[in-house]
C-alpha cells in the first residue's frame, strides 16, 4: 500500500448511502435555504491507521511504501 506524504494527513469518510440521503434531505428543507451545510462524519482518521486498518481486515501481507515529495 503506497501512503502519500508521511501518512499522518487525518480524513473523515462517510458512506455514500448517508451522504447522499443527508443532501436529500437538505435540499428538500427550506430551513436551509441560504445556509451553509456540512455533511460528513466525526470519526477522524490518520492515512497510516486506515492503511493498517485494510490490511488487518483483509488479512493482506501488504506492505507500507511510503512516497515523500
Amino acid at each position: 500500500i503506497t501512503v502519500y506524504g508521511d501518512g499522518s494527513q487525518t480524513r473523515c469518510f462517510g458512506h455514500v448511502k448517508d451522504i447522499v440521503r443527508g443532501l436529500l434531505t437538505v435540499i428538500d428543507s427550506d430551513a436551509t435555504i441560504g445556509e451553509v451545510v456540512n455533511l460528513g462524519n466525526s470519526g477522524e482518521i490518520s492515512i497510516n491507521d486506515l492503511a493498517k486498518r485494510i490490511i488487518e481486515k483483509t488479512n493482506s501481507k501488504s506492505k507500507f511504501k511510503r512516497k515523500i515529495f
